[in-house]
């Protein structure tokens, strides 16, 4: 339900199941479990996608392994070693179809093991993904394999805390790919196995007085792409898009400061924070084009008299990413009151343009109240702005001003603890769009709702 009415086809149903086990031993603790989470959604109907709307599904099994043990080994005081196993499959049909039009499965092993203790950490991770494709996608049956060891240290330093961190990262992706196999918008010839190596590292300097902290963080960091960033080629339904990708794609890399100052007295506190990152490759799905134009080639004709979709593309662009943050608030006896306001801007260099997809400014204000143990209560007030910073080819999304609350009631009895949790969202029932969203223009944000959980804690 939104504002404006009910929209067609986007009911949601899932269904969920978990099991699990700890043991504890002088020491040592050892965690296994697994669940499955199974979700049937639908997208409404728009000739920017399909007509009547995409019917998905979704099933994601996962099994979890954790075993830790306190240590006295160099400074390190616990050993941890996790393990998790995920199966995951996602369909997308044309609404009232019985074959989906795309199809995708994935594997993934993942297991890590690390050396934690004051102030320190130390460990290596190895993961193996086993990625698979159907339906009208083209993007090839891929594995990919990464390894990486990571680190952390902080230390004293003549009235500084110093703080030094690393992450090492290696990727082998192979994509499995038939002699003369075709793809509809990429080169078959880049379709090769890919290697890619990286190192971010980042320092670090505090200073702390009775009532003042002062930090400055210096980095380089790095992503390697993935199996879509490299090899996608074919619509993605949920976002009403055809995404292309970029063979000849290289590890995106970034240089990044960060400033923090934060002042606490009393009851009140404040913090500021700012942030500017450079990157001379940052990868993004860019729009191709805009508007209905026959023949056009930024619209894929996959979907004929039933829609189209627009193309997004794969690139790494040079770009410039600030940004800010400034919290306050004041914690009294009966009622905390906390205010903040958050803001991004984003430089695409290498078009001089906006970079897509950024967030709007936002102003938040809360109300707690605590004046009885029993009974809680918040009230949340957003108002987010006009977003106008955008690319070429976004639209401008109009701001709007949200209220919601929210809070518990806990009462006891022989048989345990019961708790009734409450939540209004969107009181004001505003009709408002997330510009983050590649379907905005179809699906406002649900319109007023109210929630009531009942909690029994044994």
């Amino acid at each position: 339900m939104t504002p404006i009415g009910e929209l067609k086809n986007t009911s949601l149903n899932n269904t969920e199941w978990f099991f699990g086990l700890r043991r504890f031993n002088d020491g040592r603790r050892g965690t296994v479990s697994i669940e499955n989470v199974k979700m049937n959604y639908g997208i409404p109907g728009s000739p920017e996608g399909h007509i009547s709307g995409v019917d998905l599904k979704m099933n994601k099994t996962t099994q979890k392994l954790n075993y830790h043990q306190d240590i006295d080994f160099k400074g390190f005081e616990t050993f941890d070693i996790d393990q998790k196993f995920t199966r995951y499959s996602h369909s997308e049909f044309e609404s009232n179809k019985t074959f989906a039009a795309v199809k995708l499965a994935q594997d993934i092993f993942f297991i890590q093991s690390k050396l934690t203790g004051l102030k320190r950490e130390f460990g290596a991770s190895v993961q193996y993904r086993l990625f698979k494709a159907g339906g009208f996608y083209w993007t090839p049956n891929t594995s990919e394999l990464n390894f990486s060891l990571f680190g952390f240290r902080e230390k004293d330093l003549s009235g500084l805390t110093g703080q030094v961190s690393f992450r090492g990262e290696y990727s082998a992706i192979d994509p499995k790919v038939n002699k003369g196999a075709k793809f509809s918008n990429i080169d078959g010839n880049s379709v090769t196995n890919k290697n890619f190596g990286f190192l971010s590292i980042s320092a670090g300097l505090i200073k702390s007085w009775e009532n003042v902290q002062l930090s400055s963080t210096i980095m380089r960091t790095g992503r390697t792409p993935g199996i879509e960033d490299l090899f996608s080629d074919g619509p993605h339904l949920g976002s009403y898009s055809y995404e292309i990708g970029n063979p000849d794609l290289d590890f995106e890399e970034t240089f990044g400061l960060e400033n923090s100052l934060q002042y606490k007295k009393d009851k009140f506190f404040l913090s500021l924070n700012g942030f500017f990152n450079k990157s001379p490759n940052f990868h993004q799905y860019m729009k191709m084009g805009n508007g209905y134009v026959p023949g056009s080639d930024w619209i894929e004709w996959g979907s004929g008299s039933t829609g189209w979709l627009y193309k997004y593309q794969m690139r790494g662009v040079q770009t410039e990413i600030s940004g800010g943050e400034v919290q306050m608030g004041y914690k009294g006896k009966t009622i905390d009151i906390t205010t903040d306001l958050s803001f991004v801007r984003g430089k695409n260099i290498s078009d001089n343009d906006n970079i897509a997809f950024m967030p709007p400014d936002k102003i938040g204000l809360l109300f707690s109240t605590k004046s009885n143990k029993h009974l809680t209560g918040s009230v949340r007030i957003s108002k987010v702005l006009d977003q106008k910073n955008i690319s070429e080819f976004e639209t401008i999304t109009p701001g709007y001003l949200l209220i919601d609350f929210f809070g518990s009631y806990t009462f006891g009895s022989r048989e345990g603890t019961h708790r009734l949790v409450f939540q209004i969202n969107n009181l004001l029932d505003k009709t408002y769009y997330n510009h983050l969203s590649k379907i905005k223009s179809i699906m406002p944000e649900s319109g007023r709702s109210f929630s009531l959980q009942y909690r029994v804690l044994l």
